[in-house]
């Protein structure tokens, strides 16, 4: 299977030191934007020094041209869906609820951070209570009640 990632999904795995999940998932490729975002300065340094070291199961794709359709999403994600498009891929991992939202709208299956979780817990892969408590050390934004709706299983 081919998988795009966006900098988000990659980002909170490499932190939460749950990134070997996604290997499981066959052939993930992140378009170049998404490589510079997790170098840029102001990215953690576990985050940093992963992308610099990229795993071989990672491809970085260039991604040709500009899709005028895809609204105003920042460069990582509009150029994860445009290689998503194009490869085609089966999944894209994305997290912002507005490039979800663009690539539904092109048809592509998306999942996210919580999702590669969930799928990892119900396939006992992972300790969720451990891992949701990682996850919120990090600035991940989540609601509650959807934590509990996904995970209340595993955190009760």
């Amino acid at each position: 299977m081919i998988v795009v990632a966006d900098s988000g999904p990659l980002h909170y795995l490499v932190l939460l030191g749950e990134i070997e999940l996604l290997r499981g998932y066959g052939d993930v490729r992140i378009p170049a934007a998404v490589e510079r975002e997790l170098l840029s300065p102001g990215a953690p340094k576990p985050v940093a020094e992963w992308i610099a070291h990229l795993p071989e199961w990672i491809r970085v794709e260039a991604v040709i041209g500009r899709d005028p359709t895809i609204g105003t999403i920042d460069s990582g994600e509009r150029e994860a869906i445009a290689l998503a498009f194009a490869l085609p891929a089966q999944l894209i991992l994305l997290d912002d609820l507005a490039a979800r939202r663009e690539a539904r709208r092109k048809n592509l299956r998306v999942t996210g951070t919580l999702g590669i979780l969930l799928a990892a817990a119900e396939r006992n892969l992972i300790n969720v209570p451990e891992v949701i408590a990682r996850l919120n050390a990090t600035n991940f934004y989540f609601d509650e009640i959807l934590i509990h709706s996904l995970f209340g299983r595993w955190l009760e």
